[in-house]
């Protein structure tokens, strides 16, 4: 499962990661080992944590987004998972927040060099 997801989030596909997630816990998700299920969604969020560090903060944000939109499937593993919610909120929140300073940082750069 993780693989798939990571590989779409990967190339930009934002939605499809959480559909597939929802496909497959309607196809027995829910029946695979807890351990199994835990180590994908802890593989997601770490995804999410690499890319955070490299400042690369969309793609961050998409895979918070994909753990927090299937938080529900996720919630009798919390106590074995290695972050809660509140967590996956605020990166989500950082996250917008950083890419939009970058943008904005980088327009201002290009309106700068355009009028000299």
């Amino acid at each position: 499962m993780h693989e798939y997801a990571q590989k779409e989030i990967e190339v930009g596909i934002s939605k499809t990661p959480s559909i597939f997630i929802k496909r497959s816990i309607k196809n027995g998700l829910r029946a695979q080992r807890p351990e199994r299920l835990c180590q994908d969604t802890e593989s997601i969020k770490s995804g999410g944590d690499q890319a955070f560090e490299r400042n690369d903060f969309k793609l961050a944000e998409r895979n918070y987004e994909v753990l927090l939109r299937n938080w529900i499937h996720f919630s009798d593993l919390t106590q074995s998972l290695s972050f809660q919610k509140a967590f996956l909120e605020k990166r989500i929140k950082t996250s917008r927040c950083l890419f939009t300073e970058e943008q904005v940082s980088w327009h201002l750069k290009a309106e700068n060099s355009e009028g000299h």
